[in-house]
């Protein structure tokens, strides 16, 4: 398959790739196009991919016009939209960290698209280096089926725009940190189009779906770079995967004019240097490079305006009673906490050296507070009637926590990091079916609440702390006894919130219809270190109301108190202020 080293490699070199007398699989005019499309669909997802490689290769060196190698390309394109669609069912819908089977197919994903990628560029070369290749001679310039140098390298262009982001989209989709030889190759791109001017070019092109196209027109060359950089200003890392995969297809109708002069550049400084493989970057003190030099080649992003639209749009949908306008509305907000996070100076961190305990799951990790007791034993249920017992659960189940490295740290945040092995393989199918390693970090999400503890902390000390970003980095494959594997570092930034918190028991003083039973607790002690100033109790999701009241126990000891305000709630958890009653 196609990495970035191997697309690196093949786009730095300035060869043209030559071309030869052979006879297509799919017809040297498209005829036995029909008939292949129907026997790939009958491949597996590994056979599917052969079959696409070997077909793109013999388009790429069989002798022709070079106007019928892109038309030819488009439909082939078209067949392997079934390819994108079956990896995108393996992995595009699960959470947290992706398992083997799926970081195989994500890679797969990826090839797809830099193998495209290497298609138009062997094109463009061919073209840029014997101009004539392109012109069509004989009877059918009649018909208008002429191309010119030009307009070939536009669609080229286009195309190789086109699939860099989609090659970056799916990155993101696996949180996948490498996008520098993306990068590198959407900035060439993006300043030939300028000297070019063809900002307003586009083309009709499949296996984008709805993130490449706009009101049922295709993204412009000039939008579809300006998509990529509002990928970056909303920071994927601090998203969850359904949100990247909705804003990926909700982006387009706000990602409008993020490009401004530096005379129009705000504060805090946003840039993309265009002569490297670098994103969007903050100019902070920290940072040696100068955007404003006269030979720095550097666009800035105008976040003012796109704050400015996505705060209309949570104000339009404030009161609206639509759904899409609601969904609009979290949206935006969620676009708008994250820019305000991507334009904040990065947090300094020390170096720290050693293992930490980390342990995910509100139910595990009330167990691991509890010094792996069970709430039953925890609050005395032998001593309640049958009615208040809270329900069984399997002890061995609760005790699970992974240890992972602690690489950086300060008094507010944990940089976590772990390493996930899997074999490098074309053959999805085989090992979907097998188990992957189940660990804390790989079931982690992005706002997921963890539990940590330094390992050689005498104190024995657990901080509460939610997920503010999860990446993944590629590093050197290694040889096992399995085979080849890649190797990708997962880290995990880990945002401290809560220390010395007490696990316990809760339950409904008037419960009505609903359950009577004690469930498990956390009582997190206001700490002004943490910005918290008020104590708060933390109940898995169950429908809690403001001003009900609860029995609190510990020991055999009660405790009556009344629920204030609702500070937090997620997936799983629910967090209220609360006093004590009488």
């Amino acid at each position: 398959m196609i990495n970035d080293k191997n697309l690196g490699d093949f786009l730095r070199k300035p060869n043209v790739a030559t071309t030869q007398n052979m006879t297509l699989v799919i017809g040297d005019n498209g005829e036995n196009l029909l008939d292949w499309q129907m026997q790939f669909n009958r491949l597996n997802i590994a056979e599917m991919y052969l079959h696409y490689q070997n077909v793109v290769n013999q388009l790429m060196h069989a002798q022709m016009e070079e106007y019928k190698r892109l038309e030819l390309f488009v439909s082939v394109l078209k067949v392997a939209e079934r390819l994108i669609s079956s990896l995108h069912q393996i992995y595009k819908n699960q959470s947290g960290i992706l398992n083997e089977s799926q970081q195989q197919a994500l890679d797969m994903a990826i090839s797809v698209q830099y193998l495209g990628v290497i298609f138009y560029n062997s094109v463009w070369q061919r073209v840029a280096n014997n101009p004539q290749l392109a012109e069509k001679k004989g009877i059918s310039v009649l018909f208008g089926r002429s191309k010119t140098a030009d307009e070939i390298v536009k669609q080229c262009l286009y195309g190789m725009m086109s699939l860099l982001r989609q090659a970056l989209f799916e990155k993101q989709i696996g949180y996948r940190k490498n996008t520098e030889v993306i990068w590198q190759w959407l900035n060439a791109c993006y300043h030939f189009m300028q000297s070019n001017n063809w900002k307003n070019v586009a083309y009709h092109l499949p296996l984008f779906g709805q993130t490449g196209l706009t009101n049922g027109k295709p993204l412009t060359m000039e939008e579809v770079y300006h998509q990529c950089l509002f990928s970056e200003v909303v920071n994927p890392l601090a998203c969850r995967r359904p949100d990247i995969l909705m804003w990926q297809k909700m982006s387009n109708d706000w990602h409008s004019a993020l490009i401004i002069t530096s005379e129009l550049a705000e504060k805090p400084y946003l840039f993309i240097n265009q002569k490297s493989n670098q994103p969007p970057q903050l100019l902070h003190a920290e940072l040696a490079f100068n955007p404003f030099s006269k030979d720095s080649n550097c666009l800035f992003i105008g976040f003012s305006k796109l704050t400015t639209i996505l705060q209309q749009v949570v104000a339009k949908s404030q009161n609206s009673q639509d759904a899409n306008d609601k969904i609009l509305q979290r949206f935006a907000n969620l676009m708008l906490q994250n820019i305000n996070k991507r334009l904040m100076t990065p947090e300094k961190l020390g170096d720290a050296t050693g293992k930490c305990q980390a342990v995910v799951g509100f139910y595990h990790i009330h167990y691991m507070l509890a010094n792996k007791t069970s709430l039953g034993n925890l609050i005395q249920a032998n001593e309640l009637p049958e009615r208040l017992r809270p329900r069984s659960q399997v002890q061995n189940q609760l005790n699970k926590s992974t240890l992972v490295d602690l690489v950086e740290s300060n008094f507010h945040q944990y940089h976590l990091s772990n390493v996930l092995a899997y074999i490098q393989t074309s053959d999805v199918q085989h090992t979907l079916h097998r188990g992957s390693e189940i660990t804390a970090l790989s079931q982690l999400q992005v706002g997921s609440m963890v539990a940590t503890r330094l390992a050689d902390d005498p104190n024995k000390t657990w901080f509460l702390g939610r997920i503010e970003t999860l990446q993944q980095t590629p590093k050197i494959s290694q040889v096992f006894a399995e085979g080849r594997k890649k190797i990708l570092d997962i880290d995990v930034m880990v945002r401290l919130f809560g220390r010395g918190v007490i696990p316990c028991g809760v339950r409904l003083q008037n419960p009505g219809n609903r359950p009577h039973n004690f469930v498990p607790a956390l009582v997190i002690p206001k700490n002004a270190e943490f910005n918290r100033h008020v104590t708060t109790v933390m109940m898995a999701r169950f429908g809690y109301q403001t001003d009900e009241k609860l029995i609190m126990r510990i020991d055999n000891k009660d405790a009556n108190i009344r629920l204030v305000e609702l500070l937090n709630i997620t997936d799983d958890v629910e967090e209220y202020s609360f006093i004590r009653v009488q």
